[in-house]
């Protein structure tokens, strides 16, 4: 369903992307997923709450996210591109960055 939620954000149906998203963390959490995997949902949700104008929602979902990805054992370069997106939203929601 992850994947699902991705092309749904990708065609800009951010409503039916979070909907979806939240089912899949939902459905991960209940079978079980590991953190890891628990981790690009929540990711992926970020990103479409990003595109959807909820900028602090989206920080404190790509936030999560990293933590999922670190405690479950994620790739440093998961986490990496996880830091960067959490970098960039930071600095957008910054009224006093130039």
């Amino acid at each position: 369903m992850c994947e699902l939620g991705r092309v749904l954000r990708s065609s800009g149906h951010f409503e039916e992307a979070e909907q979806t998203l939240k089912t899949s963390l939902l459905w991960a959490e209940q079978g079980g997923a590991s953190l890891t995997d628990r981790g690009v949902i929540v990711g992926e949700l970020g990103l479409v709450l990003r595109q959807a104008g909820r900028i602090e929602e989206a920080i404190a979902a790509l936030e999560s996210s990293l933590e999922l990805k670190n405690l479950g054992g994620d790739s440093l370069t998961s986490q990496a591109i996880t830091e960067d997106y959490l970098r960039r939203l930071t600095r957008e929601s910054d009224p006093f960055n130039d």
